[in-house]
């Protein structure tokens, strides 16, 4: 994915927002008018927004570099936005309607556009019940859930 829409589908995922100087409060990536804000935001420089130098869409890199990965698995703003009481894991464990199957389904969904396959199922479940001895408990699971998630190549790739 572009690095614009990469930053978006993190938010989608995660509940999460970022703030653009100048820009009306919820602006997304996508929208941004202009290369000021590479160097505002992190996250578009290191995943290859151009400098608009020119109108050639040629100048953004689509090489894969160490930076992007230590980004996506340790990246501080994702981590506020995952600790956030608006995050989408707070808001799924505060519904007590939902299933831990719904809640992963829920996840799912947003960050593949797909349902969950009986084996991902398998998985988080498996993943999530291992969390009920531990202190931090299962909203740490779910986070780590949406890590695994946003780290894969199908949500990277195909989202």
């Amino acid at each position: 994915m572009q690095a614009e829409v990469l930053a978006d589908a993190i938010n989608q995922l995660t509940n999460g927002s970022d703030s653009f100087r100048g820009q009306p409060a919820g602006a997304r990536a996508i929208q941004l008018p202009d290369d000021q804000f590479a160097q505002e935001f992190h996250f578009l420089a290191i995943f290859g927004r151009p400098n608009m130098a020119s109108a050639c869409e040629c100048e953004r890199s689509s090489t894969f570099s160490l930076a992007q990965a230590v980004q996506l698995v340790n990246s501080k703003e994702t981590t506020k936005k995952l600790a956030s009481p608006l995050s989408r894991v707070s808001l799924l464990l505060r519904n007590n309607s939902l299933s831990d199957q719904e809640r992963i389904e829920e996840l799912y969904l947003r960050a593949y556009s797909r349902p969950a396959t009986a084996s991902d199922l398998k998985v988080a479940e498996e993943h999530l019940a291992a969390a009920d001895g531990r202190p931090s408990g299962i909203r740490d699971s779910y986070e780590d859930l949406v890590w695994v998630l946003l780290n894969s190549r199908e949500f990277i790739y195909n989202h």
